[in-house]
């Protein structure tokens, strides 16, 4: 079922209720023999995960017939998940199976959310249609566990990667011949760059993505390279899970997650989604609240004629310049049309005078000075935007950094 890659290996770390209380380095199947002789634990089991792989989840989905809680974490997180388990009353959470990860509020301040486990897994129904998939996203994150569930339920094939290189992923696709490949937009901009007429992935039939924006014009190269590959966008949060998009068939860019006010509603501009049976807690500010019927999203939309709607941003990103709330992400498809520019990501910068101003990190094109690209973004910006959109800073760099959760 699972395919490893010659470099990738599994390693967990696991905080035990022992009386030492240490951190310490164990392989999957030393976990389970591990946690087996435990007593039912007196506090959330937190498993970060050392690098990009996960080998197989059907031992580590063992452990929940212990009734424990467990809580996946990056390596990054785990002071995060020390904290919790540190400072938080978790009695609620004991004697009860449920999966945890982690996901970042709308402050930044990382956040935990648990799902019944047994509700969760109702959502992978057995397909006749194996797939051979790869995926994007790191095995902290629920869309990795989601492509798991959803490859092992097709009875097919996970490839295992412990890179998040563009080059490699195309070699891996062509030796593996991987059907499906799941990525952020984020992660497929850089993929595109690598994409030319002398690159054939005949195996390649769907390219899954989600969990932000995807920019117009790496659809546009995707369509253009590999023209015989579906490319599907769903929207999923940690705490909703996947929702199944109603597409407005005169536009696809607009959607609806079922019946308005009773599947989902929007308030102030902001999407709101029912709240799905598996969600049960979220801890935030070392304190745990039960799930709400209604999970702000933190993603802003604007409607059609028709009642259907196109995300347009998140609304932790808008920049506040003199009272004006402006997207990014609005202001660099913009600008990406310019020939002079390979990549550009928009931000704030504070201002005691204006709040907040906008800067630009560009990435140009060969054959163009520094000065030039500014002077074509600064004209472009001033045509086609308005003059509080026009950046104020304007940095060069070699490339856009992507977050460890694979966004920019």
């Amino acid at each position: 079922m699972f395919e490893k890659l010659p470099s990738a290996h599994v390693l967990f770390i696991a905080k035990t209720n022992d009386a030492s209380g240490e951190m310490s380095a164990v392989t999957v199947a030393e976990f389970v023999e591990m946690t087996a002789a435990c007593t039912p634990p007196t506090q959330v089991l937190m498993l970060p995960v050392m690098n990009s792989n996960i080998f197989s989840l059907a031992q580590l989905f063992k452990l929940l017939q212990y009734k424990n809680p467990i809580l996946l974490c990056s390596q990054e997180q785990v002071n995060d998940a020390e904290e919790i388990i540190e400072n938080t009353q978790l009695d609620t959470l004991q004697g009860k199976p449920m999966l945890g990860f982690f996901t970042s509020a709308t402050t930044g301040k990382s956040r935990a959310v648990f799902h019944d486990f047994t509700l969760f897994m109702k959502r992978y129904q057995r397909t006749a249609h194996p797939i051979r998939s790869l995926c994007f996203y790191k095995p902290d994150h629920i869309a990795f566990i989601d492509v798991l569930l959803s490859t092992m339920a097709t009875g097919g094939t996970m490839v295992l990667q412990d890179h998040f290189n563009p080059e490699q992923a195309i070699l891996d696709i062509q030796k593996h011949k991987v059907t499906h490949l799941f990525a952020s937009p984020s992660f497929l901009a850089l993929f595109c760059l690598h994409l030319n007429d002398d690159i054939a992935l005949p195996s390649l039939q769907q390219i899954v993505y989600g969990s932000e924006l995807m920019p117009e014009y790496v659809i546009d190269k995707l369509k253009k390279q590999l023209p015989q590959v579906k490319l599907k966008d769903v929207y999923a949060t940690t705490q909703g899970l996947r929702r199944k998009k109603i597409l407005d068939a005169s536009d696809e860019e607009y959607f609806k997650f079922g019946e308005e006010g009773i599947d989902f509603k929007i308030e102030n501009d902001e999407l709101y989604l029912h709240a799905p049976e598996s969600l049960l807690y979220i801890i935030k500010e070392n304190k745990v609240f039960e799930a709400h019927e209604w999970i702000a999203t933190g993603d802003l939309v604007e409607r059609n004629a028709n009642g259907y709607y196109k995300l347009i941003g998140r609304s932790s990103e808008l920049i506040n310049t003199g009272g004006e709330k402006l997207s990014p992400r609005l202001m660099e498809t913009a600008l990406r049309s310019l020939p002079q520019i390979k990549d550009i990501k928009i931000y704030a910068e504070k201002s005691l005078i204006l709040g907040e101003l906008v800067c630009a990190d560009v990435v140009k094109s060969d054959g163009y000075t520094n000065d030039e690209v500014k002077q074509y973004i600064r004209n472009y910006a001033r045509e086609k935007l308005r003059p509080m959109e026009v950046p104020v800073k304007i940095n060069f760099v070699e490339e856009i950094k992507l977050t460890p959760r694979m966004k920019r």
